[in-house]
């Protein structure tokens, strides 16, 4: 348009969540030069909450320096409430071209700061968020620095939730150089580590991976921990041995949810053409749950002709 005031006066005058989502993102890309302007608008409720959703959402996908500079300083701004900043981080998940290195820094600034409640949740999501944007980018430099940089944050970490996040953010990355240093965590003392460390290599398969997660779960004890390990062990082809692991826990847990985690686990390597139906075939005699029980049929009879 003209003038900012026209791209103002049009953007806050429409119905943006009725309007498709095509003539949207045409709009915000013919006028991403005045997204800097858009930053006080949000702040002062100019745009209802759906309005706000969609707009938030569609800047993201724009995916121009201007979207990434105006979503990271509302996620900054913590005069901003937590749902619209929560959103911008949302957004910040189709962010396919490089974000300025000034931006990166910035979020993990905020993040490596003492927080409490809501601001200390969205911190550990931004880091989460950084590894989805990593796996946007794998190809390009930019995306190899930032991988690599969440590596080194979280050997820097010294909190907990902190290093959660990050191993969340590597795993969301499905960058396979850093699976060693995720294992690592598999036998942390920390029993919130070693979970998120079994459910980050969910997004890490591979031979290596599987062999890891089938010996850490001969040794784990705690049960969120087991039914993550099972879990992650799914996409992975698995040996006769580690089939007869997994189905013990499908066959003897005494926890319904640990025994659905070695189902689906099980059910998992249909998709790499190893034969489980024995093993699924004796659960529909054994399994009590109702909700198992689907998982087994599921299992051995769907997309069956």
């Amino acid at each position: 348009m003209a003038t900012s005031e026209d791209f103002l006066g049009t953007l806050s005058g429409l119905e943006l969540a009725s309007m498709p989502y095509a003539d949207l993102e045409q709009l915000l890309y013919d006028n991403q030069i005045y997204f800097h302007l858009l930053k006080d608008l949000l702040k002062n409720g100019v745009f209802n909450n759906q309005d706000e959703a969609r707009l938030l959402l569609m800047i993201g996908i724009v995916d121009a320096p201007q979207s990434h500079t105006l979503l990271t300083e509302i996620f900054l701004d913590e005069e901003f409430g937590s749902e619209a900043r929560f959103r911008t981080l949302m957004a910040l998940k189709y962010s396919k071209n490089p974000l300025h290195e000034k931006l990166v820094d910035d979020i993990f600034a905020y993040s490596a700061q003492p927080l409490g409640g809501r601001n200390a949740e969205l911190s550990h999501s931004s880091m989460m968020v950084l590894g989805i944007v990593v796996r946007n980018q794998m190809n390009s430099e930019f995306g190899r620095e930032l991988s690599s940089r969440l590596a080194t944050e979280l050997k820097g970490s010294q909190n907990i939730q902190g290093k959660a996040a990050l191993l969340s953010a590597i795993g969301n990355s499905g960058d396979s150089l850093h699976e060693q240093t995720v294992y690592s965590y598999l036998s942390d003392d920390s029993s919130i580590l070693r979970e998120r460390s079994a459910k980050a290599l969910y997004h890490l398969p591979s031979e290596n991976t599987l062999n890891m997660l089938s010996r850490s779960l001969v040794s784990e004890k705690e049960v969120g921990t087991q039914r993550a390990i099972l879990k992650s062990m799914g996409p992975n082809p698995m040996n006769k041995a580690q089939i007869d692991q997994v189905y013990q826990f499908a066959s003897n847990s005494e926890d319904s949810d640990t025994r659905k985690a070695a189902i689906l686990a099980l059910s998992m390597q249909k998709e790499h053409q190893v034969n489980v139906k024995p093993q699924l075939k004796s659960l529909v005699k054994k399994e009590k749950s109702e909700g198992n029980l689907r998982a087994v049929m599921r299992a051995l009879y769907k997309n069956k002709k």
